[in-house]
């Protein structure tokens, strides 16, 4: 199990994940860490000669269906023909609806994300 599966410990666990770019190969990968872990400087996680950060994502404190951790960004399956893209708005995680027919944002916690699935963006091209 690498440390984008694990099950978050309490809710209000503050976590980040960090998407990062090699600046050799260009190749993009995840890495999430705690509060505690980024306080004592991001040189001691990742050697930042090598990556550059493309974005920071902040753990909603939710899962998904499957047990697995709702970032910002993340991209929810909520019902068929429904999605919904995880952002962080006026002071609460929402959830902004795809459906041509709404571009509502919700609060996050109004979404039964219980029910919901993280989705691989690309498949909503296809």
């Amino acid at each position: 199990m690498n440390n984008l599966d694990k099950p978050a410990n309490t809710m209000t666990e503050l976590l980040f994940r960090y998407v990062l770019r090699t600046t050799i190969t260009k190749q993009i990968e995840f890495k999430i860490y705690s509060i505690e872990q980024i306080e004592q400087g991001l040189a001691t996680l990742f050697d930042v000669e090598q990556y550059e950060i493309v974005r920071r994502e902040r753990f909603t404190g939710l899962l998904d269906k499957n047990g697995k951790r709702i970032f910002e960004d993340d991209w929810l399956s909520i019902a068929p023909g429904y999605t919904s893209l995880v952002k962080f708005e006026d002071g609460m995680f929402v959830g902004v609806y795809s459906h041509p027919e709404d571009g509502e944002t919700i609060p996050l916690t109004d979404l039964c994300v219980e029910k919901c699935e993280i989705i691989d963006p690309e498949l909503l091209n296809q």
